[in-house]
C-alpha cells in the first residue's frame, strides 16, 4: 500500500504522468501501459480541465477521473497526522519574527526606491506636475519610464528584503532579461557591488544563503542555534524558490 494525499484530487493537481510513474514503479503494469494511460486518462483529463473546454470534454474528464479513483483505491492508504502521530503532537504555536534588514540591504533598498519607476508608483496619487486636475497616474505618468511596469519593481523590493542574491541576473533566464537585471543591479548596488561578490549570481548554496548581508538569515541562524541547543527538530520551509535556489531547495529541510 502507498500513502497518497487525497487520491481523489491529487492527480488533477500534479502532473498525471508523475502519478503513472509512481504506480508503475512500485506496481508495474497496475495502470496498464504508458500509452494506454496517456490516451485513456491523461489526455481526457487535460482537455476537460481547460477553461474553454466544451461540456462534452468536461463530462468525459469527470468520468475518467472517477474511474481512475476507483482503480487507485485498492492501492491507497491515507492516514492523517491525528491518526498516526497525534499523541506526539503538543499543539501548534505560531510566532511571527520581524527581521530587520542589514545595513547593506537598507542601502540597496533606498537606491531602488529612488529609481524613476518606483517614484512613479510612490507618487501615483499625487497631483500631476503639469498643472492638470488629474493625479499623476491618470495623467503624465500613466506610462512609466522605459515602459517598465510596476509589479516587477515591487517583486525586486521583496527580493532585496529577502536576500540580495535573488536580484542578481539568473543565468537560466533569457538573455534580454539578464541584460535588464544587470542594469538594475548596477544601479542599485552602486559602490557596494564588491561587498556582494560582484553582479554575477553566486553558484554555491552556501553563498546563496549567506547571512553576512542578510537580516533574515542572521535571525534564522540565531533561531536554529537556539532550537538545536534545546534538542528540537527543525523542518524549514521556504515561501518560494527562485532561479539557482531551486536546484538546492531540498537542502533546506
Amino acid at each position: 500500500m502507498v500513502s497518497w494525499k487525497d487520491y481523489n484530487t491529487s492527480y488533477t493537481e500534479n502532473k498525471i504522468q508523475e502519478l503513472f510513474n509512481l504506480f508503475d514503479w512500485f506496481s508495474p503494469g497496475s495502470l496498464g501501459t504508458r500509452e494506454h494511460f496517456r490516451d485513456f486518462y491523461d489526455e481526457p483529463l487535460k482537455h476537460g480541465q481547460r477553461l474553454s473546454a466544451p461540456e462534452r470534454f468536461i463530462q468525459i474528464a469527470e468520468k475518467r477521473k472517477r474511474h481512475l479513483a476507483t482503480v487507485l483505491q485498492k492501492y491507497l492508504l491515507r492516514r492523517t497526522k491525528e491518526e498516526t502521530i497525534g499523541h506526539l503532537m503538543l499543539g501548534k504555536q505560531d510566532n511571527v519574527v520581524f527581521c530587520a534588514m542589514s545595513d547593506l540591504q537598507k542601502r540597496v533598498y533606498r537606491r531602488m526606491l529612488e529609481l524613476p519607476e518606483i517614484q512613479c508608483l510612490v507618487n501615483m496619487d499625487l497631483p500631476c506636475g503639469c498643472g492638470s486636475p488629474l493625479i499623476q497616474v491618470e495623467c503624465c505618468n500613466r506610462i512609466v519610464p522605459n515602459g517598465i511596469i510596476w509589479s516587477p519593481c515591487l517583486i525586486k523590493l521583496q527580493q532585496i528584503s529577502n536576500h540580495l542574491e535573488l536580484i542578481k541576473p539568473n543565468p537560466k533566464d533569457e538573455v534580454e532579461k539578464q541584460k535588464k537585471d544587470v542594469e538594475l543591479v548596477s544601479a542599485i548596488f552602486g559602490t557596494d557591488v564588491d561587498l556582494v561578490g560582484g553582479s554575477a549570481q553566486i553558484e554555491s548554496f552556501l553563498g546563496l544563503s549567506g547571512a553576512e548581508h542578510c537580516g533574515k538569515m542572521r535571525a534564522l541562524e540565531k533561531l536554529m542555534f537556539h532550537w538545536t541547543s534545546h534538542g528540537d527538530k527543525i523542518l524549514l520551509f521556504s515561501y518560494s524558490v527562485s532561479g539557482t535556489l531551486e536546484q538546492h531547495s531540498n537542502k533546506w529541510v
